[in-house]
């Protein structure tokens, strides 16, 4: 949204300066004198110094923060998207409200490599603003409007900032009919061409500054012409994406720029011109031109030096901390009454005033009917409410961690309960997106209005309040309210029990689940983060004596390297090697399938690819059932001529089989058909080859007729490689290889099935990598014996987090007691029954049961830090 005020000047260091109340009118006046320290009487003049004197300095500060307006000092080099020339087409879907890309208004490559830079570095900025101050809104300028104005020049700032004071000084000049500066410096810049807009340029005054001892005023101050250059219209655009590609959405409302608002109404215009831009928005459509001409009648009527020129651009032409500069200087007065302003400045009594006993915390939870706010609150959350709900000013500090959305909703809520309305100022928009969302997950959403980050705040919120006073006040079911609270009142009772449980004395251990609590956080205080378990079934063999040796094989682990990724990238983690020996061996596999096995293998497929026309095989079992299928047909090839393989030799294979074997498949044929067929077989037998099993032998050509056109989907006859035996012996060595390294590798993946390259990559990683092979089967023993202690768990945690040596016993006595105490949990009878009916789907509470990591809300303390106020 446009803040309500923006500086006039290059610089806001300086500008708008407060005039200050002479009599110090609005400060309470309890007493004509305040003590400071001590007896030392403070005077209500010294009192308004000191206030004066840190508003001065916030107001400093906040300028320093704000940086410079654009909107009345519009510059090119500022960041923005030119789209003056935008396509006709582009521009109507952007002003009909549609997302717009770039690539949709500027249509010339140049100019759009241009804009889209200028949108990254724009999108970028306003990233970075939102983050930081919550809020970076981002406008359409539509015409760019500049004139003259004068200024008055203080002798601390050679650049000034003119005020509404300056403005009247200057016109008070010209009408006692003095010659100003506006004139003579518009003649001296136009003869020097020196001018610069939005530098002032000083002349001395008319009025001789001898007049002071006639007078006895002081000499007039210089006056200076300062050149504006303030966009005219402004539209607010929602970007999608923090990047050159994102999508530009304009807002239905529209707003002219407050500078030229302001500088209109100083010089006697009395159009509202906010009028004129509104009637922009009609149904038809946008259509701008006409405010343009409008508001440019008027500026060249009321303004000097007025000019208009029609631009179209994009760009974040309100700094967010320049509206913290016009809020304060809007409150500036409003904050010299506040005693909470004062206690700031130091003012004693002030402070004193402030200085009101907070309700003592209640670590006790309140009665149903007691508690305050909203949502479920635990008794520290409670204290926070009930110390704001008090009235006075003060300090909330939320540790890390803590639910402040939760708290900050309940504050919130008891104020409205207590007929206040209150306002949020997030530190960013997440913060107040999330108590907003709070409120509304919580019933409440008809008493927020969430104008976080919202550039049409103005229609949104008349919208949300119309709404909110139509809403139905529910009707309460005050016999459902009542059981609630009992059953509220029992499980607390219940909870109570379950305390009193905790300090109970458990036996073998003579311990108590308190006692395993203590350790655990003395433990906590340190460095030990492991949330493993014992595996259950296992806790009763780390005694003094299992835990040593536990210690020893944790360390072992360490020294092996299993806590870092050296291992885990390796890719020999997880294989099952059992002894050295098993580790040379697969080595010397490893090595041969990488450096001779698979590379002949892929030599071999390229020639029976070549010279048979069946695809290339691309798994080594694919290879294996090709060389298997060749042999065969070869076999085939010694009784039948080259032509069974032409045809489908099923109706030979039925022809040729005995009547039971058509029975059991289910077959029928002819006595002239099967006649035909077996002719046909015959004749396909090679002369002089007695057949003892036609039928048999057609089998076999019917099958290996299948694989070969599975592999030769255009068919034809089969042919047969040079040197199949050497391919056949090749194949058996590789195939006899990767089923010894199976077991090794384990289910999967299935080393016949991978692919021949990645097999090979494979095999030259595992091959290369010899030290870990070696020193796997050591590590297969030390994760056995730590499985057998149940501390797999534990080995896994500590190897995530590379847990240094030295942390290593803390972490293994840490997972001790914390098994420990889950085991109490699970054995004390009152703890097991959480759950009413536990199950493998809703176990019992304490079968996950994890220790709490307490949230402390520290308690107010006698003097709080004044930074907030609660507003009755």
């Amino acid at each position: 949204m446009t803040p309500p005020l923006f500086s006039l000047g290059r610089s806001r260091h300086d500008a708008g300066a407060q005039t200050r109340d002479p009599e110090g009118a609005g400060l309470p006046a309890e007493s004509a004198a305040i003590t400071h320290s001590g007896d030392t009487p403070v005077s209500d003049a010294e009192r308004r110094a000191r206030i004066d004197a840190a508003l001065d300095d916030w107001r400093q500060e906040l300028a320093d923060l704000g940086g410079t307006s654009s909107l009345d000092a519009f510059s090119d080099r500022d960041g923005i998207v030119d789209l003056t020339a935008a396509h006709p087409s582009g521009l109507a879907q952007l002003y009909a409200g549609r997302p717009t890309h770039l690539g949709s208004l500027v249509r010339e490559r140049v100019a759009l490599g241009i804009a889209r830079q200028s949108l990254r570095e724009l999108a970028s900025r306003t990233d970075q603003l939102s983050r930081r101050f919550g809020v970076a809104p981002v406008y359409l300028a539509i015409g760019v409007a500049g004139w003259t104005e004068p200024v008055t020049v203080d002798d601390n700032d050679a650049f000034p900032a003119p005020g509404p004071a300056d403005a009247h000084a200057a016109d008070d000049l010209a009408a006692a009919g003095e010659p100003n500066a506006v004139t003579s410096v518009e003649d001296d810049a136009s003869a020097d061409g020196m001018a610069d807009a939005g530098a002032p340029e000083t002349v001395p005054s008319a009025v001789p500054a001898a007049d002071e001892t006639d007078t006895g005023e002081p000499p007039a101050r210089p006056v200076a012409v300062r050149t504006v250059s303030a966009p005219v219209l402004l539209r607010p655009v929602r970007l999608s994406s923090a990047g050159a590609d994102a999508a530009l959405t304009l807002d239905k409302s529209i707003e002219v720029n407050p500078v030229l608002t302001r500088a209109l109404r100083h010089h006697g215009c009395t159009v509202d011109v906010d009028v004129v831009a509104r009637a922009t928005l009609a149904d038809e459509g946008f259509t701008p031109r006409d405010a343009l001409s409008g508001i440019g009648a008027l500026g060249r009527e009321f303004l000097p030096g007025f000019e208009i020129h029609e631009r179209l651009v994009v760009g974040a032409f309100v700094h967010p901390g320049q509206a913290l500069v016009e809020d304060f200087d809007a409150t500036v007065e409003r904050a010299r009454t506040s005693a909470l302003v004062a206690a700031l400045a130091g003012d004693a009594e002030a402070r004193a005033a402030l200085d009101v006993a907070l309700p003592d915390p209640n670590p006790a939870d309140r009665a149903p009917e007691s508690e305050r706010g909203v949502g479920d609150l635990d008794p520290a959350q409670l204290d926070a409410v009930e110390a704001v709900g008090s009235g006075a000013s003060l300090l909330l500090d939320a540790p890390p961690g803590s639910d402040v959305a939760a708290v900050l909703a309940a504050i919130m809520a008891d104020a409205a309960a207590l007929g206040r309305t209150v306002l949020h100022v997030p530190a960013t928009s997440a913060d107040g997106h999330a108590v907003a969302d709070a409120l509304r997950e919580l019933g409440l959403g008809s008493i927020v209005i969430d104008l976080t980050e919202d550039p049409a705040w103005r229609r949104h919120a008349a919208e949300e309040i119309k709404t909110a006073m139509g809403v139905d006040v529910p009707d309460l079911d005050v016999t459902a309210i009542v059981g609630m609270r009992n059953r509220l009142t029992s499980v607390r009772e219940k909870l109570s029990r379950y305390v009193s449980a905790l300090h109970r004395q458990r036996e073998p251990w003579a311990a108590s689940a308190y006692d395993a609590l203590q350790q655990l956080a003395e433990l906590t205080s340190g460095r030990a983060r492991t949330t493993a378990r014992v595996a259950p079934g296992h806790l009763e063999r780390l005694n003094a004596d299992g835990r040593r040796r536990a210690s020893e094989l944790l360390h072992r682990a360490h020294a092996l390297g299993l806590f870092t990724s050296a291992l885990a990238d390796s890719a020999w983690n997880g294989m099952a090697v059992a002894d050295v020996d098993e580790a040379t061996d697969a080595l010397a596999r490893l090595t041969r399938l990488a450096d001779e096995l698979l590379p002949a293998i892929g030599e071999h497929i390229e020639a029976v690819h070549t010279s048979t026309g069946i695809t290339r095989a691309e798994t080594l079992g694919q290879w294996c059932e090709q060389l298997e299928m060749l042999d065969g047909v070869r076999d085939s090839l010694d009784v039948f001529l080259p032509e069974v393989f032409e045809r489908s030799a099923a109706d030979m294979v039925i022809a040729t089989a005995s009547k039971h074997w058509r029975q059991e498949h289910s077959v029928e044929m002819g006595y002239a058909a099967r006649r035909r067929f077996i002719k046909q077989a015959r004749d396909l037998v090679r002369p002089g080859r007695e057949v003892t099993d036609l039928h048999g032998e057609l089998v076999k050509v019917q099958q290996r007729r299948e694989v070969w056109r599975r592999y030769d989907p255009e068919g034809g006859w089969p042919h047969l490689p040079q040197g199949l035996d050497q391919m056949q012996r090749v194949a058996e060595r590789a195939r006899d290889a990767a089923a010894a390294l199976q077991p090794i590798v384990g289910t999967e993946p299935v080393l016949l099935d991978l692919p021949l390259t990645e097999l090979e990559q494979r095999a030259h990683i595992l091959a290369a990598d010899d030290v870990t092979v070696h020193k796997l089967p050591e590590i297969n023993r030390v994760v056995t014996a730590l499985s057998d202690l149940g501390l797999t768990p534990l080995l896994d945690d500590l190897a995530a987090r590379n847990v240094e040596p030295a942390q290593i016993d803390d972490e293994l006595t840490y997972c001790w007691w914390y098994s420990l105490l889950g085991r109490s949990c699970r054995t004390t009878p009152i703890w097991a029954d959480w759950t009413p009916t536990p199950s493998a789907t809703s176990p019992s509470p304490c079968a996950s049961w994890t220790p709490p990591r307490p949230i402390h809300w520290p308690a107010p303390s006698p003097r709080p830090a004044l930074v907030a106020s609660a507003t009755p």
